[in-house]
């Protein structure tokens, strides 16, 4: 059975992923998970994170979804986060989401 919001949930990580994250070749292996959270300006509201595995890089993707009908029709993401970073241990950069310029920036190197 399918979760009523799976399809905003994967409607959202996919317009993320042809973004900002072009290397993943489909959402297959992503893996998300969901938890409700209170929110003043809708009568639903979930606290989604999703791991997101790529060629080069892990990412981890956070954002609150806000479902404003009990039919899953209205629904809206907002504050997503996103940060990357390398499997190899000689490159501890991570990087984090600018979701306004739509770029990647060093969070830590």
């Amino acid at each position: 059975m399918q979760w009523r919001y799976q399809e905003a949930v994967e409607l959202t990580v996919g317009r993320f992923v042809e973004r900002a994250v072009p290397d993943v070749g489909g959402l297959e292996r992503a893996v998300f998970d969901a938890v409700p959270v209170t929110a003043s300006d809708a009568p639903e509201a979930w606290h989604i994170s999703a791991f997101i595995p790529t060629s080069a890089q892990e990412c981890w993707l956070e954002f609150d979804l806000l479902a404003h009908d009990a039919a899953a029709d209205s629904w809206e993401a907002r504050d997503l986060q996103a940060l990357r970073g390398s499997r190899n241990p000689d490159d501890p950069t991570t990087y984090r989401w600018n979701d306004v310029d739509g770029v990647w920036e060093v969070a830590r190197a």
